[in-house]
């Protein structure tokens, strides 16, 4: 049963967002994985977050050797009460990426879905991925010593400046 749930979201997704969707994969009876362009991406989250009434669940970012991703989870369930979202505790997770290395620009949803607001903040202040749209880029994690251009998950980040007690950069014990 949940497989087949599965399976026909995946396939309402592409009939809907067609030319949009490089990929979409069912790879097991809860977990569907699609990847669109960043440009395509806002549409992407509007359709399942609206004609889905998909929940927004989190996004993880991560540094790539061939620049940067996000991945948004959506979760859809069976019963939802607002009608169509019906999707047996199906997780649909969502990929964008750019090959920037330097300056990561993603497109934002959150003036559209304020659910998204947070989270992009939080993705900025610790990759440094900007978000072109987003109506409010105030720091949310950022410590008032760290360093301009200093985003403590990118891989380039000396391992000194992220351990708890480390004086910064040097390695050595702040004791």
């Amino acid at each position: 049963m949940g497989g087949a749930t599965a399976e026909k979201i995946a396939e309402d997704f592409r009939a809907k967002l067609g030319g949009k969707v490089v990929s979409c994969e069912v790879r097991s009876y809860k977990r569907i994985y699609a990847e669109v362009a960043p440009k395509d991406f806002p549409e992407v989250a509007l359709y399942l977050w609206g004609d889905r009434k998909a929940r927004f669940n989190i996004a993880s970012g991560a540094q790539t050797p061939g620049g940067f991703e996000v991945l948004y989870h959506f979760s859809l369930n069976e019963g939802d009460e607002r009608g169509v979202g019906a999707g047996d505790g199906v997780v649909f997770s969502v990929r964008i990426r750019t090959s920037e290395k330097e300056h990561p620009v993603l497109p934002s949803v959150a003036g559209k879905i304020k659910a998204f607001s947070f989270i992009e903040r939080e993705l900025h202040d610790l990759l440094g991925i900007a978000f072109d749209g987003h109506p409010d880029m105030k720091p949310l994690l950022r410590a008032e010593d760290w360093p301009e251009g200093f985003y403590p998950l990118r891989r380039t980040e000396k391992r000194a400046e992220l351990d708890v007690g480390s004086k910064r950069g040097t390695g050595e014990s702040g004791s």
